[in-house]
């Protein structure tokens, strides 16, 4: 059972990080692509918040090099704009032989000579979506945004609420999505998540063999639309 002076301790701590968790904001996006160096051919599709500051090399035909941090890259691509929070899809490259310096969508890349790995930023299609986090804590005050997300729903992870399918944003989604009867355990499926305020209370709800626990007043939630048809 959660206590209120464990949340209050948890409050502090998130305070605490909140640097580190913003550089995490988009769960499971890493900041570059070099940990993916070598899976040529391969797309990933991952949430990313634009800014126009950081160093990145290349552009040309949205070819970057793998040490180029993804969320200036994508403003430069025009795949989102500073402070807005977008799916982007990225395929893994081989190396170039040249990465040219361009200005664009007031960016200026760096130029660079050959390197051993890129990735390709492109727009996402209508069945790309990036798999879900674990929860929903890294995008509080993005309230009423709406995030479609990859799910595998499971009973066995914890969730706080979920009357009118609202839970508090630290529970586990994959259990969620059972608990509101969007998808079965087991079962996969693309799921529509909305960003919404802190609640003032989330009742303990027994629904589709899953039981929530209930909670006081919190500082954000998020609602389980459905599943995408």
């Amino acid at each position: 059972m959660k206590t209120l002076q464990t949340r209050r301790i948890v409050g502090i701590l998130i305070m605490m990080l909140l640097p580190i968790l913003k550089l995490m904001a988009q769960a499971n996006t890493p900041t570059d692509m070099k940990s993916f160096r070598g899976k040529n051919g391969t797309s990933y599709v991952f949430y990313v918040t634009g800014t126009k500051d950081g160093r990145f090399w290349g552009g040309q035909n949205n070819i970057y090099t793998d040490d180029s941090p993804l969320n200036v890259a994508a403003v430069h691509a025009g795949l989102v704009r500073p402070g807005e929070t977008k799916a982007i899809k990225v395929t893994v490259m081989a190396g170039q032989s040249n990465y040219p310096s361009i200005t664009r969508n007031g960016v200026t890349s760096i130029k660079y000579g050959s390197y051993d790995g890129s990735y390709k930023l492109s727009a996402p299609g209508s069945n790309d979506h990036p798999a879900a986090p674990d929860n929903m804590k890294s995008f509080r005050n993005l309230n009423g945004k709406n995030f479609t997300y990859r799910v595998t729903g499971k009973t066995n992870g914890r969730i706080w609420g979920g009357q009118n399918n609202i839970y508090t944003d630290d529970s586990d989604i994959s259990t969620a999505v059972v608990h509101a009867g969007i998808l079965r355990a087991g079962q996969s499926g693309i799921v529509t998540i909305k960003v919404l305020a802190g609640q003032a209370s989330y009742p303990s709800i027994s629904r589709n063999g899953v039981n929530s626990s209930n909670y006081g007043k919190y500082d954000g939630s998020y609602q389980i639309i459905g599943v995408v048809k």
